[in-house]
């Protein structure tokens, strides 16, 4: 009888699956029958509309469409190129790795997935650089530049052991020699597959991708570029990145729900983020946008900083409630509403004094007033001083004779390199001090440089002609000048005593060869790939002169400074700056080399480190900022969220 029982649900269960299945039948023949058009309708979206704006795109496609019913060409009823070639897994899986979710970066994904070229991203925005390289970070992804001195050979190596590329922020022309590389011209010899790069013939990998992109926002390539890459238009137009109405409300948010990732993301991204060109400072936009763009904000009683100053208005109130409350906000900004320490204000005034002091010191009068002393007798006298203390050139042969080019210890390249770069600047020192002497006497023309170098020297500033040949400073003359001869002492004591056990990163004219060379060092131990290694950093408890020895891997550093935080030794923690404590001298750092290395998810601060206390440069071409050196993870039991703004760095040099 349950046998029965159990046949009879069975037949009931399989009656209903019956349903289920003819009308999975029914739209599989649905899809078969109309298949044609819809992939017609997919392939062209991939072969001409990569270029275009969502708009156009879609414009295009109704255009299509019309087409296909005039034709007579079947197609589902409203078929598109996601729906028709994207896979729901994939299109997941690109968004995690941060592809937009908008229709317009989703179609591009696609694109680029069924593209028969190598694409080139229109990306103005940085959203196509900044997806590829999470897409293709576990795969071992190159990033490089044209402008990049090993383009050629950074390329060989990523298309030889088929790993993908990065060839980011190009302008409207390619260099000739990617050619062979953009239009796959593969060729068999001797049963491999090679391609001709420049002039050498390389194994091509099956492996090897390539993905190009440039910040322009409308270049304009050459039918040659054009033909040879697939063009994908990554600008983001409002219509694809929130509804007008939402985009009008930013801190004075209203008591009703609004999108606030769409906030975020057009403010952060776009709004700000699409003019802003370094990575650290776009981190610190977004962080900052967190606290005001945010559900929580909709609550009555929220306040923006502790004090409860900064708070969210009742938007039950009337126009003169809304005055009252802007009328109670103080006159100038706290730093507490950007999430800075309270010593960000004497930071700020200091900078606007000495902004004032400067002017007034470049507007004091040339001429000695009655009874002092001639401005070319002060010039004469702050000359003589910098010629007794600055140093000859260093020996380039007997370094190089006492620490020859070796392959196991790239510290030998890194002194003699750094030896090279600071006689340059001896030299330039030297004999710009003796022609201005000469031209002081009238033994030769002053001519406009030198008259330059004297108004600079009167009122303690590094002279430009210096400044060209150096390190970037923010040192007034005097110190500068201390700080160089304390580099110099740096040089002579390794070339004397032998590679120190402690480096003082501060004193390299180029950190990041030195960097470098502590890498390539571990690479040639290990046998293993520069490219896959990276770097762990532990904070030493003992001082730098209390180590006594190199450590067995890697490097100690020290001579850094804490700005927005200070470390805390006892606990060996990240922790809050004392009240007019502006900078503390950082702990030694052990800069450990680590194969393979993924980063820690949580308990560090990723801190960047700069040579000066401005953090700007000029955009070079690793995408950083030239004043940028590396970052570094330093434990915290506070979130990351509030270091960053707190603007927390280590720097390399004060300004005094």
């Amino acid at each position: 009888m349950s046998v029965l029982c159990v046949s009879l649900q069975l037949i009931g269960g399989l009656a209903d699956e019956k349903v289920r299945w003819r009308e999975t039948v029914q739209h599989l023949e649905y899809m078969v029958n109309n298949v044609s058009g819809d992939v017609l309708l997919a392939a062209g979206y991939v072969a001409y509309l990569g270029p275009f704006t969502g708009e156009y795109r879609a414009s295009m496609a109704d255009e299509w469409l019309h087409g296909f019913k005039e034709q007579g060409v079947p197609h589902t009823e409203e078929p598109n190129l996601i729906s028709t070639l994207g896979d729901k897994v994939k299109i997941r899986s690109w968004q995690i790795t941060g592809l937009p979710k908008d229709t317009l970066s989703v179609e591009n994904g696609v694109i680029t997935q069924y593209s028969q070229r190598w694409a080139l991203f229109i990306d103005p925005q940085g959203q196509a650089n900044k997806w590829v390289k999470n897409m293709e970070r576990d795969n071992g992804l190159d990033v490089m530049k044209l402008s990049d001195r090993d383009f050629l050979r950074s390329l060989e190596n990523a298309i030889r052991f088929g790993k993908p590329c990065l060839l980011e922020n190009i302008g409207e022309e390619l260099d000739p020699a990617l050619e062979p590389v953009l239009l796959r011209q593969t060729f068999k010899q001797q049963g491999s597959t090679v391609l001709k790069l420049g002039d050498a013939v390389i194994p091509y990998h099956d492996d090897f991708k390539m993905y190009i992109t440039t910040k322009l926002p409308n270049p304009h390539y050459s039918p040659e570029i054009s033909t040879k890459v697939t063009l994908i238009n990554f600008t983001l137009s409002p219509r694809y990145c929130a509804h007008p109405p939402s985009l009008r409300y930013w801190p004075l948010l209203p008591g009703r729900l609004t999108s606030d990732p769409v906030l975020k993301y057009t403010a952060g991204e776009i709004n700000y983020g699409g003019r802003v060109t370094d990575d650290w400072d776009r981190r610190c936009i977004l962080n900052v946008l967190e606290d005001f763009y945010c559900p929580a904000v909709l609550g009555a009683d929220y306040a923006y900083s502790a004090s409860g100053v900064y708070r969210q208005i009742d938007t039950e109130l009337d126009i003169k409630g809304y005055l009252a409350y802007i009328r109670g906000l103080p006159i100038n900004d706290t730093p507490e509403i950007f999430g800075l320490h309270d010593n960000a204000n004497i930071s700020f005034a200091q900078n606007e004094a000495f902004a004032l002091l400067g002017a007034v010191v470049q507007l004091q009068p040339k001429a000695a007033a009655s009874g002092g002393k001639a401005r070319e007798e002060i010039v004469e006298e702050i000359v003589a001083g910098i010629v007794e203390k600055v140093p000859l050139p260093i020996s380039v042969q007997e370094v190089m004779t006492k620490y020859p080019v070796q392959y196991e210890e790239s510290m030998n390249t890194v002194l003699i390199q750094e030896v090279i770069r600071y006689n340059r600047l001896l030299v330039v020192i030297s004999q710009s001090l003796s022609d201005i002497v000469k031209a002081l006497k009238g033994l030769v023309v002053m001519s406009s440089e030198l008259e330059l170098m004297a108004n600079s020297l009167f009122i303690n500033k590094v002279p430009d002609m210096w400044q060209a040949k150096a390190y970037p400073s923010l040192k007034p003359l005097a110190s500068w000048v201390s700080d160089l001869l304390q580099r110099i002492k740096f040089l002579h004591g390794w070339i004397s005593d032998g590679v120190p056990p402690v480096f003082w990163i501060s004193g390299f004219f180029f950190p990041q060869a030195f960097l470098t060379g502590t890498l390539q060092n571990f690479a040639r131990r290990s046998v293993v790939s520069i490219d896959t290694i990276g770097f762990d950093f532990r904070v030493m408890r003992e001082s730098a002169s209390a180590l006594k020895e190199r450590p067995e891997m890697g490097c100690y550093i020290h001579g850094l400074f804490l700005e927005g935080a200070r470390w805390d030794a006892k606990v060996g923690l990240l922790t809050e700056s004392r009240p007019k404590e502006l900078y503390t001298e950082m702990a030694v750092i052990w800069m450990v080399p680590e194969p393979n290395r993924k980063p820690p998810t949580s308990g560090v601060y990723i801190c960047p480190i700069y040579k000066t206390l401005t953090r700007a440069g000029t955009l070079s071409t690793t995408g950083h900022s030239t004043n940028y050196v590396i970052a570094v993870e330093l434990p915290t039991h506070t979130t990351q969220r509030y270091w960053i703004k707190q603007g927390v760095a280590l720097i390399c040099a004060l300004d005094y």
